[in-house]
C-alpha cells in the first residue's frame, strides 16, 4: 500500500470513531444578507449557543486529537458577547490541548479595535475572514449590508496589532470567485496580500444543498467541471456540525438545518456521530445512492474546489483525499473496525 493511502486510511480510522472536526454555532444570527447565502429560507430560532451547550461538546473532544474545534457555524460569532466568546475560545484549547487549531469565520465587520485586542490575545490559532470582493461595488453587491471600507480598515488594524501585540495568531481571508467579482478577484489578491495576512485564499461558489440557484454564479471553469459533483463527499466522514440550538447537522452547508442528524441535549457527540442517521446516509452515499438523501442529493459542494485555471493554488493537498479510492479504503475500514459506514 502507497504510504500516503496508509496515512489517509489510519487517519479515516480514527475519524470513524469521533470527528476530527467540530463545529460549534456560537450564534445563528448574522449581520449581513450575502447573495450567496440562503438564509432568507431558515426557519430555526436564531439566537446564541448555550455555555452549557459548548462545554459539554468540548469536554467530550477532549481524549482525542482534533484537527480543529471552530466556533462558527452559519452565523457571525462576533455577534455573541466577545468576553463570553474569548472565554470559550481559552476554555477550548486549555480542555483540548491535543487540537490542532481553535479557529473561527468572521465577515470581519465588526472587529473593532477592542475585539481585535482580545482576540490577538486569546489562545485562538486562526482567524478567517470571508470577503468575496475585491472593491467597493463588488464587496458591497455580495455582501449586502456590509461596508467595504470599514472591512478594509478593520483587516489592515488586526494585522497591525497582531505585529505590535507579537501574537501567533493566523489570520487568513476568503473569497468566492463567481461571475458579480469575477473582475475583482486578481484585486483582492493584491490589496490582502499587500496589507500582510497571512495567508490569502479562496473556494468556488455551490449551490448549499439546492437551496440557491448558483449555476448562473458560477464561472465557465467551475460549471465545465460535472466530474467534480460526483466527487465523494468528506463531510460526512470527518467533521460534525452543532447549531447554537444543539442539534446536529449532517453538514455546514445545511444552513437551515434541512437535515438533522441527533441533538447533543439529549445524546454525546459520539452517540451522534455512530447513530443509525448518520450511518443510513453513509451507506447512501457508498452505494453510490446520493440522490435518495435530501439536501446532499441536490448539493454540487465539490464543485467548488475547482479553480479559475489562472489560479495558482496547488490542489495536490487534497487530490488523494478525494479520489474514488477513498469510498473503497472506508468501506473496508468500517468491516473490518464493524463501525457504521
Amino acid at each position: 500500500m502507497h504510504k500516503k493511502e496508509i496515512e489517509l486510511t489510519n487517519y479515516l480510522k480514527s475519524a470513524l470513531v469521533f470527528p476530527k472536526e467540530i463545529h460549534l454555532e456560537s450564534s445563528s444570527r448574522c449581520n449581513s444578507s450575502c447573495l450567496t447565502c440562503p438564509r432568507d429560507k431558515m426557519q430555526r430560532e436564531l439566537g446564541e449557543m448555550s455555555r452549557e451547550i459548548f462545554v459539554k461538546a468540548v469536554n467530550e473532544t477532549a481524549n482525542y486529537d482534533m484537527d480543529y474545534i471552530m466556533l462558527h457555524l452559519n452565523g457571525e460569532p462576533l455577534l455573541l458577547d466577545i468576553d463570553e466568546l474569548v472565554w470559550r475560545i481559552n476554555y477550548a484549547r486549555d480542555t483540548n490541548p491535543k487540537c490542532k487549531q481553535i479557529n473561527f469565520f468572521t465577515n470581519g465587520s465588526l472587529l473593532t479595535p477592542e475585539i481585535i485586542d482580545k482576540l490577538l490575545l486569546s489562545k485562538l490559532d486562526l482567524i478567517m475572514i470571508s470577503i468575496d470582493g475585491g472593491n467597493q461595488e463588488d464587496y458591497e453587491k455580495i455582501r449586502r449590508g456590509l461596508s467595504w471600507k470599514t472591512l478594509v480598515n478593520n483587516v489592515y488594524n488586526l494585522v497591525k496589532r497582531k505585529k505590535e501585540l507579537k501574537s501567533n495568531l493566523y489570520i487568513q481571508t476568503a473569497i468566492v470567485p463567481q461571475v458579480a467579482n469575477q473582475n475583482s478577484v486578481r484585486t483582492y489578491f493584491s490589496i490582502f496580500s499587500t496589507i500582510g495576512v497571512d495567508h490569502v485564499a479562496g473556494s468556488g461558489v455551490n449551490n448549499i444543498g439546492g437551496l440557491i440557484d448558483a449555476d448562473n454564479m458560477k464561472l465557465s471553469t467551475q460549471r465545465n467541471d460535472i466530474k467534480a459533483i460526483n466527487l465523494p463527499c468528506f463531510k460526512i466522514f470527518l467533521d460534525l456540525d452543532i447549531c447554537s440550538d444543539g442539534r446536529a447537522l449532517i453538514c455546514s452547508q445545511d444552513v437551515v438545518g434541512a437535515l438533522p442528524i441527533g441533538d447533543l441535549k439529549t445524546q454525546t457527540l459520539q452517540e451522534i456521530w455512530q447513530g443509525f442517521i448518520i450511518s443510513e446516509i453513509r451507506e447512501k452515499f457508498m452505494s453510490g445512492r446520493k440522490q435518495e438523501i435530501p439536501f446532499c442529493g441536490k448539493c454540487d459542494f465539490m464543485t467548488g474546489f475547482v479553480y479559475p485555471e489562472w489560479w495558482d493554488i496547488s490542489q495536490e493537498d487534497w487530490t488523494l483525499a478525494y479520489d474514488t479510492a477513498v469510498n473503497d479504503i472506508i468501506k473496508d475500514l468500517c468491516k473490518r473496525l464493524r463501525l457504521p459506514i
